[in-house]
């Protein structure tokens, strides 16, 4: 299982830190879209969709791939006027490519 999970990581490609990442996670923050203590996953969304990536893969479900707060990121990111990537698991986000 390891040694799968390396080799989808593999493929992956690095992305720089964009300007406005600040920005975006500060508004992810006050409008409650997440809580202060997932400040990590917010730079991780922002990031994200500051580069119009397509999809993000999360297992995390308190705070990014459960109805609510997917919902909420989905707002928060569309009042900003920013690109909204697709929140799901990485096993919805395979099932799309079969």
């Amino acid at each position: 299982m390891l040694r799968r999970r390396l080799t989808y990581c593999d493929a992956l490609s690095l992305v720089a830190m964009p300007d406005g990442v600040d920005a975006v996670v500060q508004h992810l923050l006050r409008s409650k879209a997440l809580p202060a203590k997932a400040f990590t996953d917010a730079v991780h969304i922002a990031v994200a969709a500051l580069h119009e990536i397509e999809f993000i893969a999360s297992w995390n479900f308190r705070h990014i791939a459960c109805a609510l707060p997917r919902r909420n990121i989905e707002y928060a990111l569309a009042a900003l006027g920013v690109s909204v990537p697709t929140i799901a698991t990485p096993e919805e986000i395979l099932e799309s490519f079969k």
